[in-house]
């Protein structure tokens, strides 16, 4: 999907859905996660706010009543990128927002 950072467009090329219907498909590195995740849901946060950034797997992001993590991105006029690459490159920060 495509959506904006930072006033810039946006390639979402590849994600890690984030939520507790999907835990027993996920890999153990992700369903880690899921109990930070469950205590963010706690807060109200709009749709495309950056929730995490875990550490070595890239940004979590509020996607409409789930979360998923950007394991794939590109910036405009950039080549592909992890996710992580994207939090380290651009220092993101929790709270931001895409789109």
């Amino acid at each position: 999907g495509a959506t904006t950072f930072r006033e810039q467009p946006l390639k979402i090329l590849a994600t890690a859905p984030l939520s507790i219907a999907m835990q027993a498909d996920l890999p153990p590195e992700l369903q880690k996660l899921l109990p930070e995740i469950t205590n963010i849901e706690a807060i109200d946060t709009a749709p495309g706010t950056i929730v995490k950034i875990a550490k070595g797997l890239g940004p979590i992001v509020k996607a409409g009543v789930d979360y998923v993590l950007l394991r794939e991105v590109q910036l405009a006029g950039k080549r592909p990128q992890s996710g992580v690459d994207l939090a380290n490159g651009t220092r993101l920060t929790v709270g931001e927002k895409l789109g």
